[in-house]
């Protein structure tokens, strides 16, 4: 009872009204706030508090591009919070603080609460107030989030300053230097002369880590400084016995890392920070990992051999330095450093051809690439041979067809480019893997074909995904190279499974003629009902393997725009539909305007139109705007020959470019690249 009463006191000390705000009318990332005054409570007073903040993280925060209404009205409540010495989670509720004022700083002022602003400017002088607290893991913490406070700089530099002064904490230090430098541009004339000469005070510091935060801050201070200037002071900070007080500064800390080792990846994720901080100066970037590709220490060198993936994923002129240098970290003794090497040779293509016998010699490690999946470097030098269509990758591949784990997943996953700083060893879906080899079709067919007739595993809530549905996959890429396993895809007719294994069906033609009279059963007849996806697939399927189009035809009907890649298939046969789908020139989405034109094409077999379409998405380029529907524009003009041209300027420029061209992130960087430089190049030489 007595500890109830301490609870209850403690919740109305410090969460003071909170039960008088209506938080139903209030919104999150997942609607009415209804829920956070509970877990503001939780934070509070509960023991797993860390949850309760990683909870309210995800409400509030979700994966960022807005700061919305309930986030504004509960800030006040978080600093309550970050300031009750008796709450367990302060520093992670900094943390979210920091996180929601980087939004606010940072994404259209329509996708942030009106309220916001004036909350937050409210909030700085109530956290400036803990600069001194004594709570050494809230004082590290706290310069990070006060780092947002780039309108209330002048206000917060000098408590920074002064604090440097006082704290005896090297962590704490090292973060209100970097702080500092983060409100540097916000600071007026009153404040910033005398931070630009305490800053260059410190680069000249005793400590080679305090040279290192003050190299950094200096780059956000005075924009003209190039940190590669600083190239000798970052290396004998990254050699420097006390590296690992890095380890307790948010910036470093925050910094993501893969790592399936023994150490705390500290060096590791110094180098990537500091990598970063190089932004497109791309020779000091490659003379920095450079410094330690060959460094005697693991960590260092694991550190330099994923910046230098994440450069060469970004740009092409390293590659004559930095790829020799990799290529004999495939050996390295440190796993991780062999796997991130293993990975760049595998994705980088005909860049790394000669080096491919690196790959294969890898066909025999076992490393595991990180402590949540089963995916090995093994699995990684099988696709880099795979996608060469060298044949030393088939007895792993059958090997790993074979067993309980795949060696790789089954859907395809595609993300985001918005860190090109950061790179993964994650490896392709299992589907894109095999898909190149259609010519060993046979050594691999035994084996998927057994693995159709067992269980579908790896499904995601009992749909999507699936050992099933990536097999079909591969199988259609095939086409009539899989026609030994017309059987077990008409064995899955029967299942939920069944319109990717039509698919496929329809991929192999007339040699999966057996399914034919079962296709015929399921036709749609003629109707004034829209015609469903299933209907459409059917009857197109028939087409392909009968040969008799008026099935596909009567089911698509006059819905022209939503079944254009069939009608796009059918070619001359869609003539009736071309008056449709060139009014579908015209339309708003970019998408809908290719399709439109390459099934124009394909039904007219007549350029003129259509490729003015694909140019005016390839025309795009001239403004920086990468979209995966330019890559698409490229797929269809490449086969329209010498009406491609007028758009060579724009690719000729493209392909001179020393940046590599994607939209997605990981290794589709370097994927989309090659794809991309090898449209282009077919387009140029038919024009």
């Amino acid at each position: 009872m007595a500890r109830l009463l301490r609870r209850e006191k403690m919740l109305a000390l410090i969460l003071y009204g909170l039960d008088e705000i209506d938080w139903a009318a209030l919104e999150h990332a997942y609607g009415a706030a209804e829920d956070v005054p509970g877990l503001l409570r939780a934070i509070a007073v509960d023991d797993d508090a860390a949850e309760a903040v990683g909870d309210l993280d995800t409400r509030l925060l979700h994966q960022g591009g807005f700061v919305c209404s309930a986030a504004t009205t509960a800030l006040p409540y978080l600093v309550d919070l970050a300031e009750a010495a008796h709450v367990t989670a302060r520093p992670g509720v900094l943390e979210l603080i920091g996180r929601l004022a980087e939004q606010g700083g940072m994404v259209h002022d329509r996708h942030v609460d009106p309220g916001w602003a004036a909350a937050w400017s409210a909030a700085v002088p109530r956290l400036l107030a803990l600069i001194g607290d004594a709570d050494v893991a809230v004082r590290s913490t706290l310069p990070a989030t006060l780092s947002r406070a780039a309108g209330e700089a002048d206000l917060v530099v000098p408590a920074l300053r002064e604090r440097w002064r006082d704290d005896d904490d090297e962590a704490v230090r090292l973060a209100l230097i970097l702080a500092a430098g983060e409100l540097g541009p916000g600071c007026t004339v009153d404040v910033l002369p005398e931070l630009l000469i305490w800053l260059r005070d410190l680069s000249g510091h005793a400590e080679a880590q305090t040279r290192l935060a003050a190299a950094i801050a200096l780059t956000r201070v005075v924009p003209s400084h190039r940190l590669g200037a600083d190239l000798d002071t970052l290396t004998r900070a990254v050699r420097d016995a006390r590296l690992q007080v890095w380890g307790d500064v948010p910036w470093v800390t925050a910094y993501p890392v893969d790592l399936l080792n023994d150490s705390d990846g500290t060096p590791t994720r110094v180098i990537g920070w500091i990598d970063e901080q190089f932004g497109d100066d791309v020779t000091s970037r490659t003379d920095f990992s450079l410094t330690f590709l060959g460094d005697r220490d693991g960590d260092r060198r694991m550190g330099a051999v994923r910046a230098a993936a994440a450069l060469l994923a970004t740009w092409r002129s390293p590659v004559q330095r930095l790829l020799p240098a990799i290529a004999e970290r495939t050996t390295d003794r440190a796993g991780t450093a062999r796997a991130y090497a293993t990975h760049v040779i595998a994705a980088i293509g005909d860049e790394a051809d000669d080096h491919v016998d690196l790959l294969a010699a890898r066909l025999g490690d076992d490393r595991r690439l990180s402590r949540y999946s089963e995916e090995r470097i093994s699995d990684i030098a099988a696709w880099g041979l795979a996608w060469r269509h060298d044949p030393r990758c088939l007895p792993h591949l059958v090997e790993r067809l074979s067993g309980p784990n795949l060696g790789y997943g089954t859907s395809r996953v595609f993300s985001g480019a918005d860190r090109p700083f950061f790179y993964s060893t994650d490896p392709p879906a299992v589907q894109e893997v095999l898909g190149p080899l259609c010519d060993h079709a046979d050594v691999l067919l035994p084996v998927i074909r057994d693995r159709l007739r067992g269980p579908d595993e790896g499904r995601t809530n009992g749909t999507f995904g699936g050992v099933h549905q990536a097999l079909t996959d591969i199988l259609e890429q095939w086409g009539e190279a899989s026609a030994p396993a017309v059987p077990e895809l008409i064995g899955l007719l029967a299942t939920d499974r069944h319109l990717y294994a039509v698919k496929a069906l329809a991929a192999i033609g007339p040699a999966a003629s057996d399914v034919a009279p079962v296709l015929r059963k399921s036709l749609r007849r003629p109707s004034d009902e829209p015609a469903d996806e299933e209907s459409v697939v059917l009857s197109w399927a028939y087409w392909k393997i009968t040969d008799d189009p008026e099935p596909v035809l009567i089911a698509i009907g006059q819905e022209t725009g939503r079944w254009s890649s069939y009608l796009a298939d059918l070619g001359p046969l869609a003539a009736a539909h071309a008056d449709r789908i060139y009014d579908l020139l015209d339309g708003a989405d970019a998408r809908e305007r290719i399709n439109a034109a390459n099934t124009l094409f394909r039904i007219t077999r007549d350029p003129t139109d259509a490729a003015e379409t694909l140019r005016d998405v390839v025309h795009s380029l001239t403004d920086d705007r990468y979209r995966p529907v330019i890559w698409e524009a490229l797929r269809y003009l490449a086969d329209m020959g010498e009406a491609a041209g007028h758009c060579d300027l724009v690719l000729r420029e493209a392909l001179a470019s020393d940046r590599r061209h994607y939209y997605y992130g990981k290794w589709r960087r370097l994927a989309q690249d090659q794809e991309f430089r090898r449209l282009a190049t077919r387009i140029l030489a038919a024009t």
